[in-house]
């Protein structure tokens, strides 16, 4: 063997390790960019799946029906439940699984249009007004201490405070999802091991079907009151959503309802949090946005999406043979798609390792791509956006209050803490 594919194997190992455990890593783009150099279509047998790091290669992933997001989200979930549940646990299972991220057409089409006429051009700008003065009224709150953790009290207030007003519901409400949150959480990152031969954690089984059933109980009482009577936010919005005469499910409700929280209030949390210490590390682009933040607010979180990006990817499993990079993935394989290896790809990027708030041309694929984009994209950019443009015309400066940082084990890149020292 040699030492090229010697490496080669090491390296592909190293990056599988993260992939099951994002905590283990504080930077892992060092070796996203040696497996991208060597072998972006990569066979990890530590973990039984292809790892794809290469940006025509991630983008093919997603455009390629023969990859399918629906047969990925049957290995991922489907054994939280089983043949000896309740039926209300298959019930939570099934909503969880009938969402627009985990189906296919033609029921992916189908949802995704409902769904999405929900967010009609009124309700953006609502949203718009409500995000201004949540993000003006958070930064307040943070900015009377001269030392805080960001992350805890900005990052993540923001996005919970506004996912709550657009449904509706109390904003003390978002602690009960939080905890649910980390069984789900245990959920996902089980995909990382994908091996015929792996055996669950103690204690995950349970903790993710408590966490689905209190999540599924939730919103399906949320919306039999939005049914019975409707108010001007997002639930009573989808609870009346028609497309050709056709309406949700209350499963398909209840499923639409637990991903946008989940995924709507965790990335935009990270995209912010991210973007900032991004910033706070190449202070030449923390000035230029301060020099004027109208117009270089956009940048900053087209360049943070790219650059350290909140999701990782994806999984995908094919379902028939598909040639990729050279490579002959047979149906049946697993394969893990990795959003932000790509976005640093320099076939695409220019200098792909620096922050860039001007770059041009920023085709970076953090949303996806294809028919499984992110249907909440606009929100959270548009929160993030608003959120930079504040930072920057803020009195205060952030520093870094840390000199190590650490991760989450989670699928996405999520800091534990961001400590910072403002000065004025």
């Amino acid at each position: 063997m040699t030492t090229s594919t010697t490496s080669q194997e090491d390296v592909g190992a190293q990056v599988s390790a993260y992939l099951a455990d994002t905590s283990s890593l504080t930077d892992p783009f060092p070796l996203y960019q040696r497996l991208r150099e060597t072998d972006p279509v990569h066979w990890s047998e530590r973990n039984g799946f292809w790892v794809v790091t290469g940006y025509d290669e991630v983008e093919a992933c997603y455009l390629d029906e023969r990859l399918s997001r629906q047969e990925a989200a049957q290995r991922q979930f489907r054994w939280i439940g089983t043949s000896d549940d309740p039926p209300e646990i298959e019930e939570a299972v099934s909503s969880h699984l009938a969402t627009i991220l985990n189906l296919e057409p033609p029921d992916h089409t189908r949802l995704r249009a409902l769904v999405s006429s929900a967010f009609t051009p009124r309700a953006v700008k609502v949203w718009r007004d409500l995000s201004c003065r949540v993000v003006d009224e958070t930064l307040a709150a943070a900015l009377q201490h001269r030392e805080f953790d960001f992350l805890r009290e900005v990052g993540y207030p923001i996005p919970e405070r506004i996912i709550c007003e657009v449904l509706g519901v109390p904003v003390e409400d978002h602690d009960k999802w939080k905890t649910w949150a980390v069984g789900l959480g245990h959920a996902a990152i089980f995909i990382g091991r994908n091996r015929s031969d792996a055996t669950l954690p103690p204690g995950v089984r349970e903790a993710a079907q408590q966490a689905l059933l209190k999540w599924y109980g939730y919103f399906r009482d949320l919306a039999a009151r939005r049914r019975a009577d409707p108010g001007d936010d997002l639930v009573s919005a989808l609870v009346n959503a028609e497309e050709a005469g056709d309406r949700l499910s209350e499963q398909e409700l209840v499923g639409a309802l637990m991903l946008l929280v989940s995924a709507g209030h965790e990335t935009t949390a990270n995209l912010i949090t991210n973007g900032l210490l991004a910033l706070m590390r190449n202070p030449d682009q923390y000035a230029l946005l301060r020099q004027d933040p109208q117009a270089h607010a956009a940048g900053v979180v087209t360049e943070v999406l790219r650059y350290d990006g909140p999701a990782r990817g994806q999984p995908r499993v094919a379902v028939a043979d598909v040639e990729l990079g050279g490579k002959t993935i047979r149906a049946g394989d697993m394969v893990m798609v990795v959003v932000n290896a790509a976005n640093r790809d320099p076939a695409v990027f220019p200098d792909p390792d620096r922050f860039d708030i001007t770059r041009r041309a920023n085709r970076h694929l953090a949303f996806g791509a294809g028919i499984h984009y992110c249907v909440g994209a606009g929100l959270a950019r548009m929160e993030a956006e608003i959120a930079f443009e504040r930072i920057g015309t803020s009195d205060a400066t952030f520093e870094l209050a840390a000199e190590q940082l650490a991760y989450k084990p989670t699928h996405g890149r999520n800091l534990t803490a961001l400590p910072v020292l403002q000065r004025t």
